[in-house]
């Protein structure tokens, strides 16, 4: 049995830490918090810890010392909750703004990637256009606009050049001149 806490002096052994193996072992006046933030926030808060060992782990024929968690002295016990709560809080934020830098950056992308296309596509296009545009410009508003939906109608009644079949038989494949 370890010695009790006085004075919010945690008593350690000679590693640091506080063994705890079953509740009863935690000293009197202290408080077993285990949590993974605990140790973060009682230092933060000043508060006395000791790191609780709660067993061990043995691989082949080695051992290693399970720690979870931190023995406290139970007057700061609230404080200390609240401080984990806190860490968990900021930990929430600093995700969240890292989710939406991500997200942003990836749409800053796609919209830069969306403008290269627009600019591809308009100077293959832009000397059609251009010559269109320049023609319904000496006609006038009223009939380039009529032109305008003219051509529209031409189009939709036009043939798919998509569509039309081919004779794959002749070239295994491919299109014969």
């Amino acid at each position: 049995m370890a010695p009790p806490v006085v004075d919010g002096r945690v008593p350690k052994n000679k590693f640091g830490n506080l063994e705890v193996y079953v509740p009863t072992m935690v000293p009197r006046g202290g408080v077993h918090v285990a949590h993974e933030r605990a140790a973060q926030a009682a230092f933060v808060l000043g508060v006395d810890y000791a790191p609780a060992v709660t067993g061990f782990r043995f691989q082949g024929r080695h051992g290693t010392a399970v720690m979870q968690g931190v023995v406290i002295p139970s007057e700061p016990e609230e404080a200390v909750r609240t401080a984990i709560a806190g860490l968990e809080e900021l930990d929430a934020e600093a995700e969240q703004e890292r989710r939406t830098q991500r997200a942003l950056r990836l749409w800053s992308r796609f919209l830069k990637g969306l403008r290269i296309r627009e600019r591809i596509w308009a100077a293959a296009a832009g000397e059609e256009e251009g010559e269109a545009q320049a023609q319904a410009q000496k006609d006038g508003d009223e009939k380039g606009k009529g032109r305008a939906e003219e051509s529209d109608a031409e189009m939709e009644d036009a043939p798919s050049d998509v569509t039309e079949e081919y004779d794959l038989d002749e070239g295994g494949g491919f299109l014969i001149e």
